[in-house]
């Protein structure tokens, strides 16, 4: 169990919907790098060029880069196509913590078994990424933190009884950001 001591003030509706919507625009990024390491003919790395720059404008017109942490303008202020091992590595687990904060801001019904991945394209399609974000601002709504603490007890449970599975961790990570367990959003560190 977690000392009550410790714990910080959880984040509001606004922080968890930016929050979400930071890891997003991160796991998008992470798939056009991806593309353009896998095909290297020139049109399609055009295009994620293309569309890499379209991404890091919308952010900024949006007002999330300031929502980003450290490690996430560095990642996304590299040049396309730089990214490396340790950065598209580093975004693995995203769609995990970004599926338990849909999960928290009732964009997803249930959190799936501790042992099955959210579908990736599912969690990002429900950002509606490169549109204006007043649309998705308005359809969330925090659960109630006691449902919110519910799952991260579950989630501490799990660790404590040895379950380190890396769905378990990314959850319990996300969980624990939350409930206030965890002032810090430090993803892949």
């Amino acid at each position: 169990m977690v000392d009550k001591e410790t714990q910080c003030k959880p984040p509001t509706e606004q922080m968890a919907a930016c929050r979400a919507l930071c890891l997003g625009v991160v796991i998008m990024r992470g798939e056009f790098e991806q593309v353009i390491q896998a095909i290297h003919e020139p049109a399609v790395v055009g295009m994620n060029k293309g569309l890499i720059a379209d991404s890091q404008a919308w952010a900024r017109r949006e007002g999330l880069a300031s929502h980003l942490t450290d490690r996430e303008k560095a990642f996304l202020g590299k040049p396309a196509g730089a990214w490396g091992p340790q950065e598209l590595a580093g975004v693995k687990g995203c769609a995990e913590s970004l599926g338990v904060i849909l999960w928290a801001l009732s964009l997803i019904t249930t959190l799936p078994p501790p042992d099955t991945p959210f579908a990736q394209p599912d969690v990002i399609r429900r950002l509606r990424l490169l549109k204006p974000t007043k649309d998705f601002f308005q359809q969330v709504k925090l659960r109630a933190q006691e449902e919110i603490s519910d799952s991260f007890e579950v989630y501490e449970r799990l660790l404590n009884d040895g379950k380190e599975a890396p769905l378990v961790g990314e959850r319990h990570s996300a969980l624990g950001w939350l409930t206030g367990h965890s002032g810090n959003w430090d993803w892949g560190q």
